[in-house]
């Protein structure tokens, strides 16, 4: 189970994890595979998804995940493709009752990696924040950090932009690889860069 950059999330006593990324010395294997831990037991095991789900994200890294009820949902990241990467767009999820993976066909603004995403089980809402996106031109990459707030669900197919309401002159600024929690009604942001 060793692998860097996997996302979560928590589904009654147990904890699922999809995708990642493995680095050894000769080559670099991005993942598509979902495991969970057994807060009970103390057990890592691989999720079988139903009839193998011939639907299923493709392997990636960098990815955010939050689980809503029973599902696990898995937003962006990055994949490989030769010697490079490329972002992904996409929004899937996993019933994990039934195991059957589902793309959400969401118009997402703009493809990220290193976001934070969170679940709201009591609306079936998730949110997204921050994220990285790198764009090539004849000049060279440009990196863009983001510090927007979307929400979605799993019964729409749009995410819906939010501005904190804010009474002090605290604001968060832009950020990535960052942690993020959502605790009665409120999503907690720390760290990155």
């Amino acid at each position: 189970m060793t692998r860097g950059e996997v996302a979560g999330g928590k589904w009654g006593t147990k904890l699922v994890f999809f995708g990642g990324l493995i680095v050894s010395p000769i080559n670099i294997v991005a993942l598509s595979d979902t495991h969970y831990f057994d807060l009970n037991s103390h057990v890592f095991q691989s999720l079988s998804t139903a009839n193998g789900s011939p639907n299923k994200p493709r392997e990636r890294f960098s990815h955010a995940a939050a689980v809503t009820g029973d599902n696990l949902i898995v937003y962006g990241g990055r994949a490989m493709s030769s010697n490079s990467w490329y972002l992904l767009n996409d929004v899937w999820q996993l019933n994990l009752n039934t195991q059957v993976w589902t793309e959400l066909d969401m118009q997402v603004p703009i493809s990220r990696s290193y976001h934070s995403l969170v679940g709201e089980s009591r609306f079936n809402h998730f949110w997204s924040f921050g994220g990285y996106k790198t764009v090539s031109t004849a000049r060279g990459d440009i990196a863009y950090v983001f510090s927007d707030l979307m929400r979605g669900t799993q019964d729409d197919d749009k995410w819906y932009k939010f501005t904190p309401q804010n009474n002090t002159q605290n604001t968060i600024e832009v950020r990535f690889q960052h942690s993020a929690v959502y605790y009665d009604s409120t999503i907690f942001v720390y760290g990155g860069r």
